[in-house]
């Protein structure tokens, strides 16, 4: 039986390497016979390399059943892997499948929602308010919902959004490109919201109706006391100084010089959260947003000295 020169593993006549340690076996090479245990050398000697290698090779034990599978040997089981993979991949493919034809419906529902909640609709007729004639004519005279250029549809400005069903969303674009990029500043909100309007800007209303800020009447709240929501300083608000109290641990205000507007051109002045309660100086033209039950009341402003 022929056996590999480097490792000493024995071959098949037919094979052209060594299974075992990958060397080239001779074309000319023909079997040895086996040397007797009393002339054989020491089989704990480590085997000379080929010429070309500096690795040493590993030993062979010629006692060991251990047998190095054939060319053939070795092609069936990969025949056979690769029909398992097959069979394993195509079972995947089925069973997603089934998996999306029986929950398609709940993927409709998620999508629908996502849809639903991030992407409003802008569309708009007159027959909107008609299943309710208080709102229609609240509304009556305000820039209903859809889009508009600002110095062509309605003039540049501070505007208040009331918002018609649940929350109301407001988009304000630097262009018509429908990019999103193009969003100088946005929100969802509940109630109502102000924001700034300049000349060139485009504005997106939904579910929602705006006006002229200087149009929409004073806040008249009961007992005077205003509570969660944007004041205007000067309309809603006199000017002077106030105590501000709180409701709870989360009792937040924030004091603005303008209405919403972009980033760069925002006039932040003051916010913090309340701990009991907090005196603050009000100026005309500011805004005034109280959350989570921060209160404010007109009977005790202090004149200015």
């Amino acid at each position: 039986m022929n056996r590999c020169e480097f490792c000493g593993a024995p071959l098949d006549p037919e094979e052209k390497k060594c299974p075992y340690c990958g060397t080239a076996v001779p074309k000319t090479e023909k079997a040895k016979p086996t040397p007797s245990p009393s002339s054989s050398p020491d089989s704990s000697a480590t085997r000379r390399p080929p010429l070309g290698t500096t690795a040493p090779p590993p030993l062979w034990d010629n006692s060991s059943t251990y047998r190095p599978s054939s060319a053939a040997q070795r092609r069936t089981k990969r025949s056979a892997g690769c029909l398992i993979a097959f069979v394993f991949i195509f079972i995947l493919i089925v069973f997603f499948s089934v998996f999306r034809t029986i929950t398609g419906g709940a993927f409709s529902i998620i999508e629908d929602f996502f849809d639903d909640d991030f992407t409003p609709s802008y569309s708009y007729t007159d027959d909107d308010f008609s299943d309710d004639e208080l709102l229609a004519e609240k509304y009556a005279g305000w820039y209903p919902p859809g889009m508009y250029k600002v110095g062509t549809d309605l003039a540049a400005g501070v505007y208040r959004a009331d918002a018609l069903d649940g929350d109301g969303y407001f988009a304000v674009y630097s262009d018509s490109s429908g990019k999103s990029d193009s969003i100088l500043f946005n929100d969802i909100f509940d109630g109502y919201a102000y924001f700034v309007l300049k000349e060139g800007q485009y504005l997106k209303l939904s579910r929602c109706a705006a006006l002229e800020s200087e149009k929409v009447p004073a806040e008249q709240p009961e007992d005077s006391v205003f509570t969660d929501g944007t004041f205007r300083v000067g309309i809603d608000i006199p000017a002077g100084e106030y105590k501000i109290t709180a409701s709870g641990s989360d009792s937040y205000y924030c004091l603005m010089g303008s209405a919403q507007c972009a980033y760069e051109d925002q006039q932040y002045i003051a916010s913090d959260y309340v701990e009991n309660s907090v005196y603050l100086t009000l100026e005309d033209g500011q805004f005034l947003t109280l959350e989570d039950g921060a209160a404010l009341t007109v009977e005790e402003t202090f004149p200015q000295a």
